[in-house]
């Protein structure tokens, strides 16, 4: 079933398998996230905090959190809508 109206089946059944190889911490699976998300990530953090140096660190600490405590089960697709609202709540609370 296609919980996100607005999203492709196969790009959410995708978005669904990268986030159980997330929770299992498949290594690869973390450099594809990296890897799609990264850097769009970066910009748009950039555009809050006007820092790259800052954007980057915020990024690549949301990242690291995310390895961490292994949440990404708690995690619906679109993917990047969830990160977004994780940036935007770090930022709001600096």
């Amino acid at each position: 079933m296609l919980n996100n109206f607005f999203m492709d089946e196969s790009l959410y059944n995708e978005e669904k398998r990268l986030l159980l190889a997330l929770e299992r911490k498949e290594a690869n699976a973390f450099k594809q996230f990296h890897k799609k998300y990264g850097e769009d990530l970066i910009l748009f953090t950039y555009s809050l905090v006007n820092d790259i140096v800052v954007a980057t660190r915020i990024v690549e600490r949301l990242f690291e959190r995310l390895w961490v405590e292994s949440k990404f089960h708690l995690v619906e697709p679109p993917i990047y809508k969830f990160l977004l609202a994780e940036i935007r709540h770090i930022c709001s609370s600096k």
